[in-house]
């Protein structure tokens, strides 16, 4: 159920853009309000006139650059109204507002953000300016409370998982079940087509890298086969990588959006709320990046993958400890064949799994050693695969009795 404050509130969007209307209006249904939009300030200030005294609007949601009335001037026209004064006003502004917070409060907006709009930034700031007025800044979201009440709320959605990651996969359909989603896993591209060709999912959770058939190729297929039929089944890929390069490949395979490990709850929860139910693009919060620090274990990071569950915690590090070691044996035998491609397997195996858990330097020595593999630098590739050996031994005991005590 989507929280009180939202559900049947009325909302006036205002955008002579028709396209950013547009865009806007199915975002603001997808949450269960009711919406109308005029296209010019006066259009909006002769409705929320024409509704003040029968049906009025909760908020009104202000574009900035208009032609007729500005998103200030506008805010002061509304606010000068008989009867509107108290109305929530929210501005989307595609100009710097860091030097002009006093201005936007003083012509009476609860909160302002940057285009393009953020749909997790929106919700927050939606639902905290109709608890009260709480002045917002882009691009920080209003006063959280917990990170449940901060995910939006989503109808029951199919999502199927691709991940030959055991430990991602468990995490993975954990949070989906926290967003009410309900998830079905493959682990690796044909696994994954087959599943698609079964069930129409609402969403795909693609891991870029897997063994036999990647999640690249696995898209390119399923792009193929959706051709002339109408469907378009969204995509999302996962991936270890950053970089622009990588985000590139995943579109151009087809992909829809990309999202990278370790996956966050609210990020997800923003890119199947864009894909599957109001399929607009818009962006998710960006991946924080990895700490510069030396840090062995990142418990956040551990009790976010497992909700706080101690008993689902136990489970993947119980499992995290019997995969690992296996991952190393393929790595070293990989190593000693000079097989840099199942190297570079087994690494992002051994980095995916480690970032999704917290355990932080491994997780990096990993990614070293996964970049070495694919440039094909054996030597500093036994360096890392040596290194990460180490790293395994010196946080096993923490592992087993340090994080367990921790999360019970």
């Amino acid at each position: 159920m989507l929280p009180f404050q939202l559900w049947g509130r009325r909302v006036l969007a205002v955008d002579d853009n028709p396209t950013n209307r547009h865009i806007v209006e199915r975002l603001l249904r997808s949450w269960g309000l009711r919406v109308e939009s005029a296209a010019s300030g006066q259009a909006a200030l002769a409705r929320l006139r024409e509704a003040h005294t029968t049906d009025a609007f909760a908020l009104a949601l202000l574009d900035m650059q208009m032609p007729d009335l500005d998103g200030l001037q506008l805010a002061r026209a509304i606010h000068a109204e008989p009867g509107l004064g108290e109305l929530p006003l929210v501005l989307l502004t595609s100009m710097s507002a860091r030097d002009r917070a006093q201005e936007l409060r003083d012509a009476g907006f609860a909160a302002w953000l940057s285009k393009p709009v953020r749909a997790l930034l929106l919700y927050n700031s939606l639902v905290s300016v109709l608890q009260g007025p709480v002045a917002a800044e882009a691009p920080g979201t209003p006063t959280r409370r917990s990170d449940d009440e901060d995910l939006p709320a989503l109808p029951p959605l199919r999502v199927l998982v691709a991940e030959d990651n055991s430990v991602n996969q468990k995490v993975a359909v954990r949070i989906l079940a926290k967003l009410g989603a309900r998830a079905d896993t493959a682990g690796n591209g044909f696994e994954a087509l087959d599943a698609i060709a079964r069930v129409p999912y609402d969403a795909v959770l693609m891991d870029v890298q897997m063994p036999e058939m990647d999640g690249l190729e696995a898209t390119a297929e399923l792009r193929k086969r959706e051709a002339g039929t109408g469907r378009h089944t969204p995509v999302i890929a996962m991936t270890a990588h950053a970089m622009q390069g990588d985000r590139d490949r995943c579109l151009a395979a087809g992909m829809d959006d990309y999202l990278t490990k370790p996956i966050r709850a609210q990020a997800l929860a923003v890119a199947l709320l864009c894909w599957s139910v109001g399929r607009v693009e818009v962006q998710a919060p960006a991946a924080a990046p990895d700490s510069d620090s030396d840090q062995d274990f990142d418990l956040q990071q551990f009790e976010e993958a497992c909700s706080g569950d101690a008993e689902f915690g136990r489970a993947l590090v119980s499992e995290y400890l019997e995969t690992v070691p296996e991952l190393l044996r393929q790595a070293r035998e990989a190593d000693i064949a000079a097989d840099m491609v199942r190297l570079e397997a087994a690494a992002h195996s051994l980095a995916g799994g480690s970032a999704m858990l917290g355990v932080r330097r491994l997780a990096r020595t990993c990614r070293e050693l996964q970049q070495n593999a694919e440039a094909g630098d054996q030597v500093a590739a036994r360096g890392a695969l040596a290194r990460a050996e180490q790293d395994l031994e010196a946080l096993r005991d923490r592992l087993d009795e340090f994080v367990l005590k921790k999360v019970a």
